[in-house]
């Protein structure tokens, strides 16, 4: 009996997702009227029942599964959720991005949402939701064979810093580095990538492993280890092998107030000093 109620279930189920062309067409039109309603009420800036509309019509679009106009009306729903403060901005993007990753040649757009989203998710300390916005950003841009991809691997790279997963983050900077040593990036890129690596290192406090990665540094690029923030690591492992306390916390009070780079660096060096300034004994 159980066999014969799930078989029954699967006919239904197929048959509901069956739909005849004079019910997808009506769909079409309904889905169009509702976003012609939608467009009357963002130019009346009557923003939130514009969103609603605008969300109706991706509904209807959805009925006949035409998955790159609902995604489009997402879009534009987003639009009018955020001008008016609707916390519906949020996960119409969201759906918005899913229904582009079904669509064909649309990837690339899903992959600017995802990233959308990242920026979002940070804007509102959600660092954890924005990586993984990143990933699946990183993901679509993959497929697509998109240069940004590159770019989506700095912020996760950036944003596993700002998580203190710093093993993670010096996998993603390695590659960061190789691979811009591969492509003639620029010295102050590398240099960039190079001094976050090390900061992983450094807010570790593993200083054994940040020396051995510095001298490695400097034996495989010693034209990138000029900068001033390469430089600023020497001298804070210059102070802690004498043992110098007043100089490693004097270092780091100096360069922080002259860095305007990530704000997971910035903030690591502000623990780090306070660190050192509090516990000096068991630091060195």
């Amino acid at each position: 009996m159980m066999e014969n109620g799930q078989v029954f279930l699967g006919i239904c189920s197929n048959w509901f997702q069956i739909q005849e062309p004079q019910d997808r067409e009506r769909d079409t039109k309904e889905a169009e009227k509702l976003y012609r309603l939608a467009i009357e009420k963002k130019i009346q800036l009557k923003y939130k029942e514009a969103g609603e509309l605008f969300t109706k019509a991706s509904e209807q679009h959805l009925k006949s599964r035409d998955y790159y106009e609902a995604g489009k009306c997402l879009e534009e729903a987003h639009k009018m959720f955020k001008n008016c403060q609707d916390a519906r901005y949020y996960t119409v993007l969201q759906e918005a991005a899913q229904l582009f990753m079904k669509t064909e040649n649309s990837t690339d757009r899903a992959a600017r949402l995802y990233e959308t989203l990242a920026k979002e998710d940070l804007v509102q300390m959600q660092p954890h939701e924005s990586l993984l916005h990143l990933k699946k950003a990183k993901q679509a841009f993959d497929v697509t064979l998109d240069g940004r991809s590159w770019f989506i691997c700095c912020q996760i790279a950036n944003t596993l810093g700002l998580l203190g997963r710093y093993d993670e983050a010096i996998v993603e900077f390695d590659k960061l580095i190789q691979e811009g040593v591969r492509n003639g990036s620029t010295h102050y890129v590398l240099a960039v990538h190079l001094f976050s690596k090390l900061c992983c290192y450094l807010f570790k406090q593993d200083w054994t492993q940040l020396s051995q990665k510095y001298v490695e540094c400097y034996d495989l690029y010693p034209t990138f280890c000029n900068s001033r923030e390469i430089l600023f690591i020497a001298l804070l492992l210059e102070h802690h092998r004498e043992m110098n306390l007043l100089g490693l916390l004097d270092a780091i009070k100096t360069f922080k107030s002259r860095f305007y780079g990530e704000q997971w660096i910035q903030s690591g060096l502000e623990m780090l000093y306070h660190e050192l300034e509090s516990n000096e004994l068991s630091i060195l």
